[in-house]
This record gives structure tokens, C-alpha cells and sequence, in this order.
């Protein structure tokens, strides 16, 4: 079976690991398939030189008004049997192949304030259910994301498959040494809370900064939270709240990490929070998990689903809960191993292996339906 797929976005932090996972996945769990990459030079590096594929190069914007023409033309002459977007971007015109999108949320379209204005939404609203009317089959990441998609775009539910996202085999307990050094790079001299440091509307890092100041203020909590990423100049609310706070020696951003240092910053972590309001699937809580760190997740959208009872599930919007939730998960023992046992026995519900056949599955559905 030869199979595009679209890995411009390898780069990117959810849709990116999707991509990669999927790539990986499909060399290491699946044979009978020829998949054909179609990356961009800047940053198709980012594929693992191990990945032999056949790789072909779209050097323009996954989201230019010119993408799909140039895609089409792309795909053209590769005698292609089916296509994968992870997104939805789709190539123009009428394919002689079946197409499988992946819609992995529809957070503009459900969270506002994330566009910024109704025509950026209408456009979003337009190419989602484009994508959506072109593909032979859909892949939603939970069953979350299939009742969004359904409810929002019309789309028939026997069209959409919930395919749930892997972990990673690299996410693990690592060493003492890798976390002290990890640790020293970031000139973290105590205990962290962990969070990434996305801070888009839907994210919930602003109830996370209220939070924390509340154990900071309130209890006498020692530690740092420490936050991947550098603060937004679009999005300022996170900002705003650590200077009305004081806490710019308490809130660290540590800019880009690489894999590797992420898996320490998740195992040096004295628990991870995800305090997120919405999500397509979610798949950090699932990696700090892997690493044997409690993790505090939020009970919106699709995390309940994700993380089940290996996490503590709470409402972010109400600080109170989340900062007792966040206490607990550092300074109860008992508590604290529960969660880590737990999350152990959830993270192998999710193994990469298990998304990788299921996807395949839902390609020769789609090839069935031509």
C-alpha cells in the first residue's frame, strides 16, 4: 500500500508529535505499506535519519491560501493509493485516491477567544468542513473530539474513527543523574511544579499562575513552577498575573527543550499539571505518567477519557480546587504513589504500537470504500 503523508508540521508541538509517532510507528509495528513523507527542507530534520521513506518537499506554508494547489500538483505524479493529512489541509481539485484526515480538535471554533476575529473563525469553520466533506474517513483522537466534530460540522458519526494517540517508549523513569543535570542547565535549585508553557485561552495557564500563588501566599509552598516556552507577546493574560503577583523569580520559562531534556523535566518534577479546558486528546499527562510523576489534569473536554483515574481531575477555573489538588499531589505520600502506580497501568492503554495498527486499519477501510 502506498501511502502519502503530510509531515510539514513535524515540528509542531501536538500535530507534530502525532506526526512522528505515526511515522515511527508505522516502521517499527507495520509491514505492506510504502509510505511517501511529503516534508519541508527547513525542517524535515526533525525525521529520524533511521526513517528511509521516499521524501518529497513542499517548501511553502502548511496554511497558505496556495498550500492545497501546490499539494495537489505535489501528489500528482506519485501514483499514490491513499493520503493521510494529520490536519486539515487537504490537496485541491478532485483526488484519484482516498484521503483519511486526522481532525484532532476544534478549539477555535469552541474556545473564541483562541482566532483573532469571526472571519479568521468562519475561514477555520470553511476548511474544517471542507477537509471533513473530501475525506473518505476521519480520524478524531477521543471520543470528545467525535461528538465536537459531529455536532459542529454535521458530519456523520460512521465516518469517524476515535483512534487514541501513543506514548512514546522514550517517555520514562530516567536517572537521578540526567534529572540533576537537567536540573542544573535550568538553574532549577529545588523542587517544580511542571507545566508547559503554551499560553493560548484554552490552555488554562492563567488559573495555574492563580493557583500557585495561592500555595506560594497561602501554605509557604517552596518550589518553582517551571513552564517550557517563553512568555506570549499575543496572548499577555499569564504575564499580567506574574507581575501582579511578583513572582518573576518563581515562574520560570525555559524556552524550546529537546526530548531528552523534556523526559528529565518530567521525572525531576514534583508533579505535573495540565490545566487545560480543552483538549482534543492530551497527550503530556500521559508522558509524565511514563516518567512516574502524579499529574493533576483537568476534568474539561476529553482529559477525564485520556487520563482516567490515574490523575486528579479537577475544575481549573476554580483555584481553590486546583491549588489543593496540586498540594496533595506534592506533600501526600500515599497519594502520591496511587497516582504514580496508577499511571503506569494507564499509560499502557495507549501504547504506540496499538495507534499505529489502528490507524492502518482505517486506511484499508478507506481503500475498501473506493
Amino acid at each position: 500500500m502506498r501511502i502519502g503523508i503530510d509531515a510539514r508540521m513535524i515540528d509542531w508541538s501536538g500535530i507534530g508529535r502525532y506526526t512522528e509517532s505515526l511515522i515511527t510507528g508505522i516502521k517499527e509495528f507495520v509491514t505492506g505499506i510504502e509510505p511517501v513523507l511529503f516534508c519541508n527542507q527547513s525542517n524535515s530534520h526533525r525525521i529520524s535519519d533511521s526513517i528511509t521513506f521516499k521524501r518529497h518537499y513542499i517548501n511553502t506554508s502548511v496554511f497558505s491560501l496556495d498550500a492545497p494547489i501546490r499539494l495537489a500538483g505535489k501528489l500528482k505524479p506519485c501514483e499514490l493509493e491513499l493520503y493521510h493529512s494529520p490536519h486539515f489541509v487537504v490537496p485541491s481539485g478532485k483526488a484519484t485516491y482516498p484521503i483519511v484526515v486526522t481532525i484532532h480538535d476544534l478549539i477555535p471554533l469552541i474556545i473564541k477567544r483562541t482566532m483573532p476575529n469571526a472571519l479568521y473563525r468562519r475561514y477555520y469553520y470553511l476548511i474544517n468542513r471542507l477537509a471533513c466533506r473530501k475525506a473518505t474517513k476521519i480520524i478524531a483522537p477521543s471520543q470528545s473530539t467525535k461528538n465536537d466534530i459531529e455536532r459542529i460540522l454535521g458530519v456523520p458519526g460512521d465516518k469517524i474513527e476515535v483512534i487514541y494517540e501513543g506514548v512514546h517508549s522514550m517517555f520514562r523513569k530516567t536517572s537521578e543523574k540526567q534529572v540533576g543535570e537537567i536540573k542544573e542547565k535550568f538553574a532549577i535549585k529545588g523542587g517544580y511544579i511542571f507545566a508547559l508553557g503554551n499560553q493560548k485561552p484554552n490552555k488554562g495557564i492563567e488559573y495555574l499562575i492563580d493557583a500557585f500563588y495561592k500555595l506560594m501566599s497561602g501554605q509557604g509552598l517552596k518550589h518553582e513552577l517551571v513552564l517550557i516556552g517563553s512568555p506570549s507577546d499575543k496572548f499577555k493574560g499569564v504575564r499580567s498575573r506574574i507581575t501582579r503577583y511578583g513572582l518573576e523569580h518563581k515562574v520560570r520559562f525555559i524556552g524550546k527543550v529537546t526530548d531528552d531534556e523534556l523526559i528529565a523535566l518530567y521525572n525531576g518534577a514534583s508533579v505535573f499539571v495540565f490545566p487545560s479546558l480543552y483538549e482534543g486528546f492530551g497527550l503530556p499527562p500521559l508522558e509524565a505518567m511514563a516518567c512516574e510523576v502524579p499529574v493533576v489534569a483537568s476534568n474539561k473536554s476529553s482529559m477525564p477519557e485520556v487520563v482516567g483515574d490515574a490523575a486528579l481531575t479537577v475544575d481549573p477555573c476554580q483555584v481553590d480546587e486546583l491549588a489543593n489538588a496540586i498540594v496533595g499531589a506534592i506533600e501526600d505520600e500515599n497519594l502520591r504513589s496511587r497516582l504514580v502506580g496508577h499511571g503506569l497501568k494507564r499509560v499502557r492503554d495507549f501504547s504506540l504500537e496499538k495507534f499505529t495498527k489502528e490507524t492502518v486499519m482505517v486506511y484499508k477501510q478507506a481503500l475498501e470504500k473506493t
